[in-house]
C-alpha cells in the first residue's frame, strides 16, 4: 500500500507544481478588512482558491466565514490536524525575481509563500489526496485547517476555535524537519518615549523610519537630518568614516533647496526568529547616528542597549535553558521625529524563563531613561514531551520517507502547532537545505515539494490508519 501512495504522489508532481504557482500569484498579504474578509481580498481569494481545489479532489470543505478553513478526508471524532497557512508576510526588499509571479528556475519555483506556508500547504493536501486515492481505510479523520492571519495576530486560528472542533492534535509544516516539539514563547514589545526637540539651526535629525515588520530582520532604514552646509559636509565626512558603510550600502543625497540629508541604509532580511541570519539595517543607522553625534537620548538609548547585538545583553535578558536555547531579540522596526521615538522588537524567549522576569528587566533598563515599555503580542512557550505517540509515528515517518535517523528540535518561531494541545512542527524545510521564510527570493525546491507530500502521506498512515 505504501508503495502505491508513493507511486501516486509522484505522479501528482505536475499538478503540484501547477497548484501552488498559482496560488503564489495571489497576493496574500493582510489588508483592509472588507465584509467576509477579514483580512483583506488577497487572503480571502486564497483562502478560496484552496478550498475549491480541495472540493475538486472529494475533499468535504468548509469556508468559516472568511477567517480561516478545512479540508477533511474520512469520519469521525478526533480529527487529526494539518494546520498550514495561507497569508504571508510583505515582499520587502532584495527580491531578483518578482515575488508573486512563481518563477521555476534551476529546479525551484520561487515566490512569497512557496516555503512560508503555501508550499507545504500544497504538500498537504496532495498528501491526503494520495491517502483517498490509494483506498487508505482510516480509524479516524485527517483535517487540513487553512489559516489565514498567521502572520499577524493568529485572529483566525482563534476564531476557528471558537466555533469548529480544533483537532487536539497534529502538526504545523512550518519549520523544519525531524520534528519540533519545543518552541520559544513569543514576545513583541514596543519601546517607546516623549522628549524635549532638540532642533537647532545647524543640524537636526528630522526623522527615522525603518523595517516593514517586528518579527523581520529589517532590510533598510532611512532618516532625514536637517543641516546647514556646514553640518552637510560634516555628516558626508562622518559617514564616509563609518565602518558598517559598505557593508550595509549606506548613501548620502542632500535636498539643496530644504537642506535634508537622507541617508538610507541596506540590510539583509531574515525571519525575526534567526536575527543572526540577518543584517539589521535599523542597528546600522543607529549606530551611525550616535558616532556622529546626531543621536536623540531615545535613538542613543535604543543603540545601545541594542544595537547590532540580539542576545538581549543590552536591556538585561542575556538567557538561555538546556531545552530550548538563548533567548534572542530583533529590532524590526523604527519611527521617530524631533520629539518622539518608538522602536518594535521581537523576543524569543526559552521554556523555562517566566514573562515577568524579562519585562522586569527590560522596564528596569529602560524607564530610567523616561521609555516606556509596552506588550504588543505574547505567546507562551509551547512544549511536547518525546516520549509521546505523536512524536515518535511522526518521526517514524521521516525516517521511512529519507532513510535518515529522526530527532527532535526546538526553535524560537511560532507555528500553528500551539493551537493544538498536542501540536508539533514538522517540515518544510529538511536538514542543510536553507530556512527561505521572510527571506527575499523566497523558493522551495521542486523535489522537496514531492518529498514533503510523501513524508505526510506517510505520517497520515501512522496517525489515522491504526498502522
Amino acid at each position: 500500500m505504501i508503495l502505491n501512495i508513493d507511486e501516486l504522489v509522484q505522479s501528482y508532481k505536475d499538478e503540484m507544481i501547477t497548484l501552488l504557482s498559482e496560488l503564489v500569484r495571489i497576493k496574500s498579504v493582510y489588508d483592509e478588512p472588507r465584509a467576509g474578509r477579514p483580512f483583506g481580498n488577497g487572503v480571502y481569494e486564497a483562502l478560496q482558491y484552496m478550498l475549491n481545489a480541495g472540493r475538486r479532489l472529494g475533499f468535504e470543505a468548509k469556508d468559516v466565514d472568511g477567517y480561516a478553513g478545512h479540508l477533511q478526508y474520512g469520519d469521525g471524532d478526533h480529527p487529526f490536524g494539518i494546520l498550514v497557512h495561507l497569508d504571508v508576510v510583505p515582499e520587502g526588499d532584495g527580491w531578483t525575481k518578482p515575488p508573486f509571479e512563481a518563477t521555476m528556475e534551476d529546479g525551484a519555483i520561487y515566490g512569497r509563500g512557496t516555503s512560508d506556508d503555501k508550499g507545504p500547504a500544497v504538500a498537504a493536501l496532495f498528501a491526503m489526496r494520495a491517502i483517498k486515492e490509494a483506498g487508505v481505510k482510516l480509524v479516524r479523520p485527517v483535517r487540513l485547517v487553512l489559516g489565514c492571519n498567521e502572520e499577524n495576530d493568529w485572529k483566525c486560528v482563534e476564531y476557528y476555535a471558537r466555533h469548529e472542533h480544533m483537532p487536539e492534535e497534529g502538526f504545523a509544516p512550518d519549520a523544519m524537519y525531524p520534528v519540533v516539539n519545543r518552541e520559544k514563547g513569543l514576545l513583541s514589545l514596543a519601546l517607546s518615549a516623549e522628549f524635549a526637540s532638540l532642533a537647532s539651526d545647524e543640524i537636526t535629525l528630522e526623522s527615522i523610519t525603518g523595517g516593514s515588520r517586528v518579527n523581520m530582520v529589517p532590510g533598510s532604514c532611512r532618516c532625514i537630518i536637517k543641516a546647514s552646509a556646514d553640518k552637510q559636509g560634516f555628516i558626508r565626512e562622518s559617514l564616509s568614516k563609518f565602518p558598517y558603510k559598505d557593508e550595509f550600502s549606506m548613501s548620502l543625497s542632500i535636498d539643496q533647496r530644504g537642506g535634508g540629508c537622507i541617508i538610507e541604509s541596506h540590510g539583509r532580511m531574515a525571519h525575526g526568529s534567526h536575527p543572526e541570519e540577518g543584517k539589521n539595517a535599523i542597528a546600522a543607522m543607529l549606530l551611525f547616528l550616535k558616532q556622529a553625534g546626531i543621536a536623540n537620548p531615545f535613538i542613543a538609548f535604543i543603540g545601545d542597549a541594542i544595537g547590532m547585538d540580539y542576545s538581549g545583553n543590552g536591556l538585561g535578558i542575556k538567557i538561555s535553558d538546556e531545552l530550548s536555547g538563548p533567548l534572542t531579540l530583533n529590532l524590526g522596526l523604527i519611527n521617530g521625529s524631533q520629539n518622539s521615538g518608538r522602536a518594535d522588537i521581537d523576543i524569543r524567549y526559552p521554556i523555562t524563563v517566566r514573562l515577568n522576569d524579562i519585562l522586569s528587566a527590560i522596564r528596569a533598563k529602560a524607564e530610567p531613561e523616561g521609555i516606556g515599555v509596552k506588550i504588543l503580542n505574547h505567546k507562551e512557550p509551547h512544549y511536547v514531551p518525546e516520549d509521546l505517540p505523536l512524536v515518535q509515528k511522526l518521526l517514524k515517518a521521516y525516517s521511512d520517507v529519507t532513510g535518515q535517523k529522526g530527532y527532535t528540535l526546538s526553535m524560537g518561531g511560532a507555528t500553528y502547532a500551539r493551537a493544538m494541545a498536542k501540536g508539533v512542527a514538522f517540515g518544510a524545510v529538511f536538514p542543510g537545505g536553507p530556512d527561505m521564510a521572510h527571506q527575499a527570493d523566497e523558493h522551495i525546491m521542486l523535489d522537496d515539494l514531492v518529498k514533503n507530500a510523501l513524508v505526510y502521506a506517510h505520517a497520515i498512515c501512522e496517525m489515522c490508519a491504526g498502522r
